[in-house]
């Protein structure tokens, strides 16, 4: 009798630590998209998500460019921002339409400019 609500007791535990894994990964994923921009002609979009939140408390935010032409993705590019574990907003980003692709400056308040070229092709 004492074994069975041994594993009663280890199976509620497990349970119990699966659900709070599951509630701290989930929106560690979670896409948020901070700029949408259209190309010259329409032809190409170009959105930048914020992948999760930002590194607690004063830490990196990863984010991710995506090109489309249409609904068809043809390029993507992971970035991460140092911004002082500030949520980035739109204005933090220029995009640059170019004959043979997009060029995306981001901007961060800890480090360097970011500079990512996607190309059409």
């Amino acid at each position: 009798m004492a074994k069975g609500k041994w594993l009663i007791a280890a199976g509620a535990v497990l349970l119990a630590a699966a659900g709070i894994s599951g509630l701290y990964f989930k929106p560690s994923l979670k896409k948020t998209v901070l700029l949408e921009e259209a190309g010259t002609g329409n032809a190409y979009t170009l959105t930048v998500y914020m992948i999760g939140d930002p590194d607690f408390p004063f830490g990196a935010v990863a984010c991710s460019a995506v090109l489309k032409e249409g609904e068809k993705i043809i390029r993507t590019q992971d970035f991460s921002l140092h911004n002082d574990g500030k949520v980035p907003s739109a204005e933090d980003f220029r995009i640059t339409w170019a004959k043979d692709g997009v060029i995306l400056r981001a901007h961060a308040e800890e480090s360097d400019d970011v500079v990512i070229t996607l190309s059409y092709q």
